[in-house]
């Protein structure tokens, strides 16, 4: 049987895709400070216990005690993301990862397997120049791999980095120290259409205000597209950059564009203008905010899938801050391959 160490556990991302692998494991413990994720956690996998308590306080020597064969984590984004300021590990969220990484070189009974999710950015971190020395120094091989939804089958894009570490080698491959595309025998797939994951449970329609303040930033597509923006975390509050928008239709899209340009330009100079006007142009579109059991299907999600007891407002942090489970499910399937 297959045992598992789930550090920042989150909604249980990584313990879906090992669901999927179809084989015995056991996730020893689940490590998270978010209260929030953690309820989201246990409804999935009740028997599971999860440690909410700062990972910087973790020994050596209790790690060594689970004795676990594979580590998975996906520590925090913000030190490396494009949103912030990239300040790798002078950034005080990366401490805890750079903590576990020199647990690592102290342990006695090293995982054989370690899988870590960030976003596009880590891989051009300090962290990760710390992490490729702990590696070497720990005798793990590791790949890296920048890989997408989109390219699974799904409307959405959701690019994020792998890195896959192991005690042996890959397929007998060493270390090239690139950043691949593509898994090794991973076939891609062409995006569905978004009608496939709607299910229209929950409609939250954009507000006139926000339309009118930030009509111009909103990603729009409708149930034809074949893509959309990854969600984020921010989703339902920043109209730029916090995922897309489901319209009843776009085909109009230039028409109602220069119409609203048109109305902001004459009300320019006005403070809070929007205030004096009633409809505004792109609520022809109807836009919504995708449900957050649609943002679910779109990250691979089962039916079977809960969220009890959680807001939306809630729910759409929880799920910006998740992963794709196929995109998962094919970086394990690869890293495990002389285990199961």
């Amino acid at each position: 049987m297959l045992t598992v160490l789930d550090f920042y556990s989150g909604i249980g991302g990584f313990h879906f895709a090992l669901q999927q692998l179809g084989i015995e494991y056991k996730v020893l413990q689940a490590f998270d400070m978010n209260l929030n994720a953690n309820h989201v956690y246990k409804l999935n996998f009740p028997q599971v216990h999860i440690n909410h308590l700062n990972i910087g306080f973790l020994k050596s020597a209790v790690l060594d005690d689970y004795n676990a064969d594979l580590w998975v984590m996906s520590p925090p984004c913000q030190p490396y993301s494009r949103k912030g300021l990239r300040n790798g590990s002078k950034d005080a969220r990366a401490d805890s990862f750079l903590t576990i990484l020199e647990l690592l070189s102290n342990m006695e009974k090293k995982p054989r397997k370690i899988i870590i999710e960030n976003v596009l950015g880590f891989e051009n971190s300090d962290t990760f120049e710390i992490l490729d020395k702990t590696a070497r120094e720990c005798g793990y091989i590791w790949q890296c791999y920048q890989l997408n939804s989109l390219d699974y089958g799904y409307p959405y894009s959701r690019p994020r980095m792998f890195v896959l570490l192991s005690l042996s080698n890959f397929n007998n491959c060493e270390n090239d120290y690139k950043v691949s595309l593509e898994i090794p025998g991973f076939t891609k797939r062409e995006p569905n259409r978004i009608e496939s994951y709607l299910v229209h449970d929950e409609i939250i329609p954009v507000a006139r205000e926000d339309l009118w303040k930030a009509g111009l930033y909103f990603d729009y597509v409708d149930s034809s597209s074949t893509r959309s923006c990854c969600f984020t975390k921010g989703y339902g509050q920043f109209a730029k950059g916090g995922g897309s928008v489901l319209a009843v239709n776009t085909n109009f899209y230039d028409q109602i564009v220069k119409e609203y340009k048109d109305i902001r330009d004459r009300m320019k100079g006005k403070e809070k203008w929007w205030e004096e006007l009633g409809e505004c142009p792109f609520e022809r579109m109807q836009p919504r905010y995708f449900s957050p059991r649609e943002i679910a299907n779109l990250h691979g999600l089962k039916n079977s899938f809960r969220m009890d007891g959680i807001t939306t407002k809630m729910a759409f942090k929880l799920l910006g801050n998740s992963m794709h489970i196929d995109v998962v499910h094919s970086c394990l399937r690869y890293l495990l391959h002389d285990l199961i």
